[in-house]
Parts: structure tokens; sequence; C-alpha cells
């Protein structure tokens, strides 16, 4: 009888657990690569639940994963990416009433506080699959490079960034 209820227990706490997250997905987005970070790499995903936006997900080897919600990301810039204790390349998003969202992107460019800004469409693509589109150059964005700003040997800050379809060779 005991391991009735063991078996019993099991399969509600394995039932309850599939309903809550069956139908959450993951979707990666775009890659990032930080010179200013000895070259790190991080992944930012959609966190999807049931094909709607409930925020972001970056991952960065040997961290904790970052769970950005919707909410927070429409209200104020969260870092990403922080130099010397700074946050030094932050993210922001908002729905544009299209099934689209902008994706604003801010970077420390020269220290101590002069931000500078780059703005990328998140959008559907026919086949429903979700893609990057840099709004200036209306192509794909796939993997974002952040090269280093340094100063007498230290790094200060993030000097440009290139937007690619695919990896950046370094």
């Amino acid at each position: 009888m005991e391991r009735l209820c063991h078996h019993l227990l099991f399969f509600i706490l394995s039932a309850g657990a599939t309903q809550m997250y069956g139908q959450t997905e993951k979707v990666s987005l775009v890659s990032a690569i930080s010179e200013p970070e000895k070259n790190l790499e991080r992944t930012i995903y959609l966190n999807l639940e049931n094909e709607s936006i409930r925020g972001l997900i970056v991952t960065t080897p040997g961290q904790e994963d970052q769970v950005i919600s919707y909410e927070t990301l429409a209200q104020t810039y969260v870092p990403i990416v922080a130099v010397a204790g700074i946050d030094a390349f932050l993210i922001h998003g908002e729905a544009l009433g299209t099934g689209e969202y902008l994706i604003s992107l801010r970077y420390l460019s020269k220290a101590p506080a002069t931000l500078e800004s780059f703005e990328l469409k998140l959008a559907r693509d026919g086949d429903k699959k979700w893609r990057l589109i840099d709004r200036l150059q209306g192509e794909e964005v796939r993997w974002i490079h952040l090269k280093a700003r340094t100063f007498l040997g230290m790094t200060v800050g993030i000097e440009s960034y290139r937007l690619s379809l695919s990896k950046p060779q370094i």
C-alpha cells in the first residue's frame, strides 16, 4: 500500500509539473560575444508560454540563467553585461501593437556614462518562427559582437558592435 501511495504521489506531482511547464518553450533569438569579458558568449532566448511572450532568458556559461519578465523589459532597461562593475550592455522591449516588438539595446560607449543605442525588431515569420531584424538594414540578426573599448590597457566599455547572421570570426 505504501508503495502504491508513493507511485500515485509521484504520478500526481509529475502530471502537475507537465501541466505547469508543458506549454513553455525557450526559443533561441540571438547570441552575443562580449570582448570586454574575454569573448564570453551569451545566448538570449525568448521565453514563451502557450505561444505568448513571457520575457527573455539569458544564458551565460558557468552562471545562473538570467530570467527577465516581459513586464520588467517593458518598464526599464535590464543590464546583461557589466564592465568593471558598470552596466555596459542593457536591453529593453516593448510591443508595437502590430504583433511585433521593439528591442532597444544600449551600450556603454565612453566611460563614465555615455550610452549609445540601436534597435532590433522582434517579429514572426510566415512560418511562425520568431526572428530579430536589424531596424536599419532590414536583415535578420543571429549574432551580436561587442568590441571592447580600452584605455591605458584597461577595458572601460564597448567601442562598437557588429550584427550578423552567422557567428563572427574573432
